[in-house]
């Protein structure tokens, strides 16, 4: 199996589900990488003018956070969540669609301080590498 290896060891590859929280300039090429790689890649997003980049790039699904039902309908479905967004958002609403063992992958840097709650991570053991 084809992985793609971070320093700290994650692995993303074959059969894995990656969510990536936003679709901006990084979210594009994590997309891409993701795809070659043989992930099975899902776009999160707010706003509904990014189903078309999603769809250009490829990707598995489109799902808008929006949405009251997306957190409820997409649980427990990633392996991997890459969250790329920079501005202040609510990270713990992510942890429940993480697989038991799964792993969220922070690259954005809000301008301020967001709290992550530890014990929904504690609960399906996943983890922040990097953090």
């Amino acid at each position: 199996m084809k992985k793609f290896k971070t320093n700290d060891g994650v692995g993303v590859g074959k059969y894995h589900k990656l969510a990536v929280v936003g679709l901006g300039g990084l979210d594009h090429m994590a997309v891409k990488i993701s795809k070659a790689l043989g992930a099975e890649m899902t776009v999160l997003s707010t706003s509904e003018r990014k189903r078309n980049d999603a769809e250009r790039l490829d990707c598995f699904d489109f799902a808008l956070t929006s949405q009251s039902d997306t957190f409820t309908r997409l649980q427990r479905r990633f392996d991997f969540i890459l969250d790329t967004v920079s501005a202040p958002h609510n990270f713990n609403a992510y942890v429940d669609l993480l697989k038991t063992d799964g792993a969220m992958i922070f690259v954005g840097a809000p301008d301020r301080p967001t709290l992550l709650e530890p014990f929904p991570l504690f609960f399906h053991r996943g983890s922040t590498p990097g953090l």
